[in-house]
């Protein structure tokens, strides 16, 4: 199954990170391709298995159709018209969207002067989808989101699956971390999935802090204590002498 990521745009590399971790972890097969700072398309075999666990990944999309187009001003009409020609054309693509009330949300990653406006590229793809496929247009509680992103070189569309309507990750100012208690739950989730770990037990580097220690356990993991050896032969020799 073809997927489209859209990453969060404070700290793109640590969700292109984190995908690929969660991806390596829990996928056998997988293929990642990048075509902006923002969007990631990637394929897996069957469904993409606990990508709803992304911290840094905003929207995550099933993939209908991909175009390597270079978008100007005057073409972005024509090379929608051939997009959406791609998804009618497709049986299957077709049975997904068919009888639905669908929303059409459109996001365009490039300069905005003399492009056609992201309501205007909403009432274009509707009004074609529509057509064609029984479909009908609910804004307020939608079926399906069909979310169509318009790139410098590409035009993608596909069906929202996952998006991150609240996040506590953003910071005005980016300073570290003074202590593991500061630390809000994203970003312990984030530590926990860029961790790759395969089996049920995660080491925590924090000696117990409960941030981790609560976010770990409800994701089903064990907790287990990482603790150097000098330090207990040193606390031995303490006791010995007390």
């Amino acid at each position: 199954m073809k997927y489209l990521a859209l990453l969060s745009g404070d700290y793109p590399e640590l969700g292109y990170i984190e995908l690929s971790s969660l991806l390596s972890n829990y996928c056998t097969k997988y293929s990642i391709e990048i075509y902006s700072n923002k969007i990631i398309r990637f394929q897996v075999e069957g469904e993409c298995r606990n990508c709803d666990k992304l911290v840094f990944v905003k929207e995550l999309a099933e993939e209908l159709v991909f175009l390597k187009k270079a978008n100007k001003p005057y073409n972005v009409w024509q090379n929608l018209s051939e997009a959406i020609s791609i998804i009618l054309e497709n049986p299957s693509l077709n049975d997904l969207l068919r009888n639905n009330r669908i929303s059409i949300k459109a996001l365009k990653l490039l300069p905005l002067r003399g492009y056609p406006s992201s309501p205007s590229i909403e009432k274009y793809v509707g009004s074609k989808l529509m057509e064609k496929l029984n479909l009908s247009i609910d804004l307020r509680n939608p079926d399906k989101i069909v979310k169509v992103y318009l790139g410098k070189n590409f035009i993608a569309i596909g069906i929202l699956k996952k998006i991150l309507k609240k996040s506590r990750i953003k910071s005005k100012v980016a300073l570290p971390y003074k202590h593991p208690a500061a630390l809000t739950p994203e970003v312990m989730q984030l530590m926990r999935n860029i961790s790759q770990a395969p089996s049920k037990v995660i080491a925590d580097p924090f000696c117990g802090s409960a941030t981790l220690l609560s976010n770990v356990k409800s994701r089903g993991y064990s907790l287990c204590l990482d603790v150097d050896r000098k330090m207990l032969k040193k606390a031995l020799i303490n006791l010995k002498v007390a």
